[in-house]
């Protein structure tokens, strides 16, 4: 199976030197500016809630992928932890909103490690597709 996977060439569209994105240009462009500057957003479980649960909060990206989504709000445990350190509690609740939060949006995302910016804060991103497919563009 790795050997399929490491065989399968991924085509890389770029029209810009940006790396690629769920973010258009513009959005891409600016979260890079403000990491660059070192400008950082306070912790994930400090930001203002859309949504609150006993372990976890939801609220709106300050960076969305905007190129193929409307809406992108990021599920965020109430405590600064890693996946790993979710105790069983807090797994049994994600579980539990996951159930009724599923005819609310389109998809979740969950990066791995390798990709993910926020290391050490857990999160989940909650997206909403753009409705038509000519609306999706970088």
């Amino acid at each position: 199976m790795n050997k399929i996977l490491a065989n399968i060439k991924y085509p890389m569209v770029r029209k810009s030197n940006l790396p690629v994105s769920l973010r258009t240009h513009k959005d891409e462009a600016g979260y890079l500016r403000a990491k660059q500057k070192g400008i950082s957003s306070k912790p994930l479980n400090k930001e203002e809630p859309i949504q609150e649960w006993k372990g976890w909060i939801l609220i709106i990206n300050e960076f969305p992928y905007s190129a193929a989504f409307d809406t992108h709000h990021m599920l965020v445990p109430k405590r600064e932890v890693t996946k790993d350190e979710l105790n069983k509690s807090e797994r049994e609740e994600l579980n539990n909103i996951i159930d009724e939060l599923n005819d609310k949006y389109d998809c979740l995302l969950l990066n791995f490690n390798r990709k993910q910016s926020i290391k050490k804060h857990f999160h989940i991103h909650l997206l909403t597709y753009k409705n038509n497919r000519k609306d999706i563009k970088l």
